[in-house]
């Protein structure tokens, strides 16, 4: 899921100290089922040949701030925040220990840099769908059906990092999911509010507890975002997804 708040400066700490070099970013296919270590490896090699550029004599090491994120994405997506190890991001990403500190700060802040990156990125059909949907019940609509589109992946590591990343953590980084937790928080008030303008407008009956619906279209996105990660295929989705559209009479 998306969460509602401004693009962070977490990542744009320290790049005074680097070289950087800005591409265009490349859009990724999506496809039915569940992502496998070998996948993810082979995305991750290609990432970091092209993130461990040399760079000139006395210039030090260039490196792709989009291409080290996404690697960095990759890593925490598939193996959640307490379970990825400094060394895994930094084989990932291409770069040693002191860069990543001077260019993100801490992991914390690497993670939260990567949970923008996902937004914008491979999660950005959540923010694309509260701009445009003019009603509620069709913004319930889309994200239902189009996150059925999105979680299961044959490429990536399937269902949604802000959902799955820190569902489990110790006491140490309880912070960290509760950040998480606000940001999913969040999207559910903005959907009931996009609801409750339908029940304003008299679009759905007067009777209607908006945010009981948001939260229910809440929760049956995150049980999919899981359902994803199981192995449920984007058919499998799909058939929840449109039962839980038949129950809001969306």
């Amino acid at each position: 899921m998306r969460y509602l708040h401004t693009f962070s400066d977490h990542y744009k700490k320290g790049f005074e100290n680097l070289l950087w070099r800005w591409p265009q970013h490349e859009n990724h296919s999506r496809g039915g089922g569940r992502n496998r270590n070998g996948l993810l490896g082979a995305l991750l090699e290609g990432i970091n040949e092209r993130t461990t550029m040399s760079g000139k004599a006395g210039q030090g090491r260039k490196f792709n701030i989009d291409d080290a994120l996404e690697a960095a994405t990759l890593v925490f997506w598939d193996s959640g925040y307490e379970g990825t190890s400094l060394a895994e991001l930094t084989k990932a990403m291409g770069i040693n220990p002191p860069s990543l500190y001077k260019a993100f700060g801490s992991k914390e802040d690497l993670f939260f840099s990567v949970v923008d990156h996902y937004n914008a990125t491979h999660g950005s059909f959540m923010s694309v769908a509260f701009a445009e949907e003019e009603t509620g019940l069709g913004l319930m609509r889309r994200l239902l059906i189009e996150a059925a589109d999105h979680y299961p992946s044959k490429t990536f590591p399937g269902g949604c990092l802000v959902i799955s990343s820190a569902v489990a953590v110790t006491s140490a980084n309880r912070h960290v999911a509760e950040r998480l937790s606000k940001m999913r928080n969040d999207n559910i008030l903005a959907m009931a509010d996009a609801l409750t303008r339908d029940r304003d407008a008299g679009r759905i009956p007067q009777s209607t507890d908006t945010h009981a619906m948001a939260a229910f279209v809440g929760a049956t996105l995150q049980g999919m975002s899981q359902q994803a990660r199981d192995g449920a295929s984007k058919e499998d989705l799909l058939r929840i997804a449109h039962y839980a559209i038949t129950a809001i009479g969306a």
